[in-house]
């Protein structure tokens, strides 16, 4: 379980983060720093949203080639709770290295290889459920 000193129900990259993390029947609680996983703090400026089509536009910039300043925190917050993920999945030995992981996936292009696939099977559903 996560939640970050600024609000939000994942890794931030401006607040520090408390863990509860269950693992082999204990409980072990912490706080991370993005710095502890090699990721700069910076502000969440830039980040909300206000509709699906500008959520798309914002994360195919993090996935793709970072052109916007928004772009590149939006792929540092990506990377910083994909790591998160991959450790809790079991994927990686500790957050440091899931985060690492993560990075690496983002700047091969799997993430956004990954994406497309996402969006092409979906895609299938929407047009079965328009047929």
């Amino acid at each position: 379980m996560v939640h970050s000193q600024d609000g939000l129900d994942e890794f931030s990259l401006a607040a520090p983060t408390f863990v509860a993390e269950l693992k082999n029947g204990e409980v072990t609680e912490y706080w991370v720093q993005p710095e502890d996983l090699g990721i700069k703090s910076q502000s969440l400026y830039g980040l909300a949203v206000e509709s699906p089509a500008v959520s798309l536009e914002l994360i195919r910039d993090a996935l793709g080639r970072r052109k916007t300043e928004n772009g590149q925190k939006a792929a540092e917050m990506i990377v910083l709770n994909a790591g998160a993920a991959l450790y809790a999945a079991d994927h990686a030995t500790s957050l440091k290295e899931g985060v690492a992981l993560a990075h690496d996936a983002l700047h091969t292009g799997l993430a956004r290889e990954k994406l497309e696939e996402l969006g092409a099977f979906t895609a299938v559903f929407k047009q079965e459920n328009e047929a």
